[in-house]
């Protein structure tokens, strides 16, 4: 798709959000192991879905996350963090990451979030097609808890994925997806690196609980059953 359809229709998608004073980035190629046999497809993400199927728009809803600096209410002059979470529509996923936030990030912050002055993280939670007939999601860095967790059992990746079960029963996606393409890519040695993972990741939950502004591994969470 070239640079002049692929923003008429990421405008028709997000309504007009897409920022056209920045050069074209180059798309990420996707890396072929990540690529799986897609699972049934869990609808998610109804308001957008159910419009773009009357419209009969093919793309995905992404889902990203993130913080953003404001102005502190109680301090002059000193900045606070805050998360944010947004919903956009792309019509593919190839280098989705980098259109996001080369092309829209920014400017749709500034639209949602009064006092916002820049982002300082953001990284893709969740990602639905729009309507049945778009192509599924094949790629695991997009993929959601259910179907990471299909493909922990047909890989046969050797973790508990208990460990990745949060108090209130959903699933840390973010660290799954993360010890999965760990796998994908470099089986050799995986238990050692999963064991650090897990010391770091419950270190990290430890010092959420104790710091609401670092936010939450439930920030990052998806439900799924968890056998």
């Amino acid at each position: 798709m070239d640079n002049d359809n692929l923003k008429a229709l990421m405008d028709e998608l997000n309504g007009g959000a897409t920022v056209t004073d920045t050069d074209p980035q180059p798309a990420t190629t996707h890396i072929d192991p990540l690529k799986v046999q897609p699972a049934a497809a869990k609808t998610a993400v109804a308001a957008f879905t159910a419009n773009a199927a009357a419209k009969n728009v093919r793309g995905y809803a992404i889902t990203v996350e993130g913080f953003y600096l404001a102005p502190s209410s109680e301090i002059q002059g000193k900045k606070i963090r805050k998360p944010y979470v947004l919903v956009v529509k792309l019509p593919e996923l190839e280098g989705a990451l980098s259109t996001i936030k080369n092309k829209m990030l920014d400017k749709m912050l500034k639209h949602k979030y009064a006092g916002y002055v820049t982002y300082t993280t953001h990284e893709i939670t969740h990602v639905e097609p729009l309507t049945p007939d778009t192509p599924p999601i094949d790629d695991v860095q997009f993929m959601g808890a259910e179907k990471l967790l299909d493909v922990v059992r047909s890989k046969r990746v050797p973790l508990d994925v208990k460990n990745y079960a949060l108090e209130d029963g959903s699933v840390d996606v973010k660290n799954l997806r993360a010890a999965v393409i760990d796998f994908l890519l470099n089986p050799k040695g995986f238990e050692e690196r999963e064991a650090k993972r897990l010391v770091s990741v419950a270190e990290d939950r430890e010092l959420a609980k104790l710091n609401p502004e670092l936010g939450t591994s439930e920030a990052n969470a998806d439900t799924a059953a968890v056998a």
